[in-house]
């Protein structure tokens, strides 16, 4: 299920939003990114504030104080707080100097420098017009059906749904058919398919825009890591050695003790991610020759993983608290049901196939186990569920079902061909009063507006002139039905799409 990349209408056409240009956006990512890094040099040489704050926190927790600003005072202000948190004799190394950056700030940025634009949102549209759209997705379908029936069996879905590389089970397939399959008759027709094609095709450029992003995003977190953590690779390969034991062995407990060091900075939450990365034997130990070479780059990814995790708002923070629920041992790992699940519960606006998709896709980390590295897959599950919930995006779905719901005319039968015909001539027959076979100007408008086509007086002269090929005022039946199918039954359809939205419009106001 390829996507083309037609552009078709601006944002602010659809929502009134105005679309800021790529420049301005580079600047406003570049802002963000500089001071995310400023911030992390200060917290990094300020570990006394997060065990201030985590202190506070249980001392709330404990006492539960009826004057929470009063017992705040009290709190920090205690002569002996230091003692208490493990910070006497500590000597805090110097705060290094902000990194700065000279921006243009004629694109309407407040004078700190920040943006009021929110979340940042991939966008979930497929790019495509979508009549372009439709077209392909009846391609999709006629050449899915290969029997010709007007209708997908479940043998046809499952190979047209395997082209789409979304990891789906066959028991997966099986609840997604029966979910797709409005009628229950065991087959998909077009209507049911174009919903959830468009939530294929769109699923699938919102996963190719992340990775185009993510390749440049990477290198600036791998260097914004390198920055600011306190040592060096051959620095942090002395301190494994150092803690090793007498036989070049490190524990479990060891390692953590090495990832703990002040000079590194890292959380207890990082300290965990990165002790549990490590490659332990059967009896939980790691030799100080295979942790040396390596600390490093663990250390790196702990740390480019935690910068990703800054920018990624309410759904990011959302996603997060209900991992963190399922995920009691704080491992980072959750089975793929378990975090499908999480999906669907917590954001009610994906589908099964996009959560499975967001899970069983073949670049989803896992463990030995085949457990989902819940927090190093959560960047992307972020930026590709914001996507999902674009606005626009879930516009294009609702259009493509509301057209879906008109028979397209590539995907006519023999049947309803037929059909047609013989409509058309008994009222081009019923036109003609003179029996000349032939319609003049008059008699073509009364003809259209008889078919009930939603044709109005003024459309049925446009149409005359289009169908009026030699131009001498009249039509003939062969001029008429000729030209039926390819113009005529077209237009129809569209005219009643459109009435059809109109009045969605008018009633629900959701467009």
């Amino acid at each position: 299920m390829a996507t083309g990349v037609n552009k078709h209408a601006s944002e602010a056409q659809v929502t009134g939003a105005v679309k800021l240009p790529p420049e301005v956006t580079r600047v406003l990512q570049k802002q963000k990114r500089v001071q995310r890094i400023n911030n992390e040099h200060f917290f990094r040489c300020h570990p006394e504030l997060r065990a201030m704050i985590g202190g506070f926190m249980s001392a709330v927790l404990k006492q539960k104080p009826d004057d929470p600003t009063l017992f705040a005072e009290r709190y920090f202000t205690q002569p002996d707080l230091a003692r208490q948190l493990g910070y006497s004799g500590w000597t805090r190394p110097p705060t290094p100097e902000p990194e700065i950056e000279q921006f243009d700030n004629d694109y309407g940025l407040d004078d700190e420098g920040g943006d009021e634009f929110g979340d940042e949102r991939m966008a979930g549209t497929t790019e495509l017009d979508v009549v372009e759209l439709e077209k392909m997705l009846i391609g999709l379908f006629k050449e899915a059906d290969r029997d010709g029936s007007g209708a997908l069996d479940f043998g046809e879905f499952k190979e047209l749904m395997a082209t789409a590389e979304l990891g789906i089970t066959p028991k997966e397939l099986e609840l997604l058919l029966s979910e797709v399959d409005e009628d229950a008759d065991g087959n998909v027709t077009y209507a049911e398919f174009a919903s959830l094609a468009v939530e294929v095709i769109q699923t699938m450029r919102l996963k190719q825009r992340f990775e185009e992003t993510e390749a440049i995003e990477s290198e600036y977190l791998r260097e914004a890591a390198q920055s600011i953590i306190g040592v060096v690779p051959q620095q942090l390969e002395q301190m494994v050695l150092q803690t090793a034991s007498a036989g070049g062995l490190l524990s479990r407990l060891q390692v953590k003790t090495l990832f703990r060091s002040p000079q590194l900075g890292l959380s207890k939450q990082q300290i965990n991610q990165a002790a549990e990365s490590v490659k332990y034997d059967g009896d939980g130990m790691v030799s100080a020759a295979t942790l040396a070479p390596t600390a490093y780059g663990v250390v790196e990814r702990v740390v480019m993983r935690a910068l990703a995790m800054q920018n990624l708002g309410e759904v990011g923070a959302e996603l997060t608290r209900m991992c963190e629920f399922y995920d009691k041992e704080e491992s980072g790992y959750l089975p793929a049901p378990v975090l499908k699940q999480v999906l669907l519960q917590g954001f009610p606006f994906v589908t099964r196939l996009q959560a499975n998709a967001l899970v069983s896709d073949k670049d989803v980390p896992t463990n030995g186990a085949g457990l989902v590295a819940w927090r190093e897959h959560l960047p992307k599950m972020t930026a590709i569920l914001k996507g999902m919930g674009d606005p626009n995006a879930i516009r294009e779905r609702a259009e493509l079902a509301a057209r879906a719901d008109f028979q397209p005319v590539e995907l006519m039968s023999g049947k309803d061909h037929e059909a047609m015909n013989e409509l058309l001539t008994s009222l081009f027959t019923r036109a003609d009063k003179d029996g000349s076979g032939e319609l003049d100007t008059d008699e073509f408008v009364q003809c259209m507006l008889a078919a009930d086509f939603g044709f109005s007086a003024d459309d049925a002269l446009d149409l005359m002139a289009m169908f009026d090929s030699d131009g001498d005022g009249k039509i003939s039946y062969q001029e008429f039905l000729s030209l039926a199918y390819d113009c005529l039954v077209h237009l129809a359809r569209e005219r009643k799409i459109m009435n059809s939205m109109m009045m969605s419009i008018e009633g629900e106001g959701i467009y």
